[in-house]
């Protein structure tokens, strides 16, 4: 996971995704939560 998350790694949205690094892509404002 280290070499895979160095500054000079790059991953788009769905690939970090299926990587498990982030849960939800939050395409549109009105998706965030915000209380």
């Amino acid at each position: 996971m280290k070499k895979d998350t160095d500054r000079n790694f790059w991953m788009s949205p769905a690939e970090a995704l299926d990587y498990g690094i982030v849960g939800k892509l939050i395409t549109h404002y009105d998706e965030l939560k915000l209380d």
